[in-house]
Parts: C-alpha cells; sequence; structure tokens
C-alpha cells in the first residue's frame, strides 16, 4: 500500500495531463493491470499463472519503452548493392523480371529502398505485443534460428500471443535488419527482443532468448 501511495502523485499529474504520451498511457495501463492482479487473483485461481506472465510481459514492455530513446520517424536502410550484395529478401532476379516487363525504371538499390519501404507501412501490427529479430540459416527451403555467430542473415519476426512468430523480412546483416525492426516498433511503441541475438543501443543492453518462436 505505502508503494502504491506513493505513486499516486504522479499518477494524477499524468491523467490530468492534456496530450499523455503513448509510454505513460502504458505505464498507467500496468498499474492498473498490477493492482486489478493483487486484488482480484486468488491463490486458486486456476489461471493465476497465466496471468502472472502476462502481466510480467507487459511490465517488461513498458520498462524498455521507458529506457529507449526516441526512435527516428523517417526509416532509410543502410544496405548496399556494392557492399552487401544482393539483398537478401528483395532479389536481384526479382528486380531484373520487373525492368524486364516494364514495371519499373528504379534501380536495384532504389527498388529495393523502396520495396523495404512499403513494406514498413504495410505490415499489421493488429495483435503484435512484441517484434523479435534473430539469426538465421537455410539449407533446402527450411530456415533454422541458431546463435548470432553462425547466421547466415537476419530475420525480423512479428509475434502475436498464442500465434507464434511470421517473419516480414530477411536481411543481410544484423544492423540492417535492427534498423527495420525498430522503425516497425516505433509504429506503436512495440518492444524488440532478440532470439539468440544481442541487441544494444544507447541506454539498454537487451537479451532474450526465453522468446518461443512457436
Amino acid at each position: 500500500m505505502n508503494f502504491i501511495s506513493e505513486l499516486v502523485p504522479e499518477i494524477r499529474a499524468l491523467l490530468d495531463a492534456d496530450l499523455p504520451s503513448a509510454r505513460d498511457n502504458c505505464a498507467i495501463e500496468v498499474l492498473r493491470a498490477t493492482w486489478s492482479f493483487i486484488e482480484d487473483v486468488t491463490d486458486d485461481d486456476p489461471e493465476r499463472t497465466n496471468k502472472f506472465f502476462a502481466l510480467r510481459a507487459q511490465v517488461r514492455s513498458v520498462l524498455w519503452h521507458l529506457d529507449e530513446p526516441a526512435l527516428p520517424v523517417i526509416y532509410r536502410t543502410s544496405w548496399d548493392y556494392h557492399e552487401h550484395g544482393a539483398h537478401q529478401f528483395f532479389r536481384l532476379t526479382d528486380w531484373r523480371s520487373i525492368v524486364a516487363s516494364d514495371d519499373t525504371v528504379l534501380s536495384y538499390q532504389e527498388w529495393v529502398e523502396h520495396q523495404l519501404e512499403l513494406l514498413l507501412s504495410g505490415i499489421c501490427l493488429d495483435g503484435v505485443d512484441a517484434i523479435e529479430l534473430a539469426g538465421c540459416t537455410e539449407a533446402d527451403g527450411v530456415v533454422d534460428v541458431i546463435v548470432e555467430s553462425d547466421a547466415e542473415f537476419f530475420s525480423v519476426y512479428t509475434h502475436r500471443p498464442n500465434e507464434g512468430v511470421q517473419c516480414e523480412c530477411d536481411f543481410n546483416t544484423k544492423d540492417q535488419a535492427l534498423e527495420f525492426a525498430r522503425a516497425l516498433a516505433a509504429r506503436t511503441e512495440i518492444a524488440v527482443y532478440g532470439n539468440l541475438c544481442s541487441i544494444y543501443s544507447s541506454m539498454i543492453f537487451l537479451f532474450a532468448p526465453y522468446f518461443s518462436f512457436a
């Protein structure tokens, strides 16, 4: 009760703000969820464990956003054809086919950048609670998530509770994947996690191998 009492002035200030930020709103929702758990969830509740882990994930997300600096609004990939070779996801052969059919006059570099921008704005985030980054290999059409040091490419996944993950795009390097993941997450302030990958920023180091790809 002392803890809750100490937070009351801060909570009131946030609620009285004319334009509370999305981060503030998330913090308020976590406080409400925490109080609801304390008040309503009993020891014999069969869903007690599931409710606790759901609350823990919510708290982790808010704490991540409190430390993470604001992300740039404009996304621009660091991928460069001359430096990195053909893009892992948007193939050179696909671009050539489109050029041959007179559907674009863009260079391969420009076409890939345009495709990434379209993809970034077109991905549906309804129900997504996290963006995940993973190092991968592919053999005979089968993709495996592996440790970062052995990865051949890096993939960005959206995660939905009870549904697992969906790959949204593959990238040549981890930096390129992280650029895209953070720009995607910034649309609704979703947390970005590393699956067998370390993720650095100026404010936080996050290593989250506990996320399942099931």
